[in-house]
């Protein structure tokens, strides 16, 4: 019969994440962005010019003011886009990929090898006009993929993706 034991682990001799060299994606992939953004924003200028037109007039000046208000939010999501793709970084070490984001707060993500289920690369409509795809790791137990590393150039995504196939082979074939 063996005795259970429960050691209490030295956190001072953990690793840290912050030892980690992550890699940042594609600075192009901000093109990206502000392409799917820039769409949103003018379906939002179209309907907000045809209700201001309705509701107050052309020279009305809370027409005037709805549209000051839309080109700061404008701006202000073109400059968060560009933060976005600033912070995006990733890192593939021995046993498992690391991912974060986050401009506001921070969000670390990491899978083990051995809890990957499937890996692919994908290109968004806006990803395929600067080149870039997107990378997509997938646990068990999830429809969506669990990271989603965007930005990269696509036979980065590709090189990435057969070597993250290739290292849960070796997995499964150790366990």
């Amino acid at each position: 019969m063996s005795e259970f034991s429960n050691t209490q682990l030295d956190l001072s001799a953990l690793p840290t994440l912050d030892a980690v060299e992550f890699q940042s994606i594609q600075s192009r992939y901000r093109y990206a962005l502000y392409g799917s953004t820039s769409v949103f924003f003018l379906l939002v200028l179209i309907g907000l010019v045809i209700a201001s037109l309705i509701i107050w007039g052309p020279l009305h000046w809370l027409t005037f003011l709805s549209l000051i208000g839309w080109l700061v939010l404008y701006l202000l999501s073109l400059w968060f886009a560009s933060e976005r793709v600033r912070r995006m970084s990733y890192a593939i070490r021995e046993q498992d990929v690391s991912y974060q984001e986050g401009v506001f707060f921070r969000d670390w993500t990491t899978i083990p090898f051995n809890r990957i289920q499937h890996c692919e690369v994908s290109k968004g409509v806006f990803e395929s006009f600067v080149k870039l795809s997107t990378l997509k790791i997938f646990t068990a137990g999830g429809s969506d993929s669990d990271i989603s590393i965007r930005g990269l150039a696509t036979d980065e995504a590709t090189r990435l993706r057969d070597f993250i196939i290739h290292r849960i082979q070796i997995t499964d074939e150790e366990e």
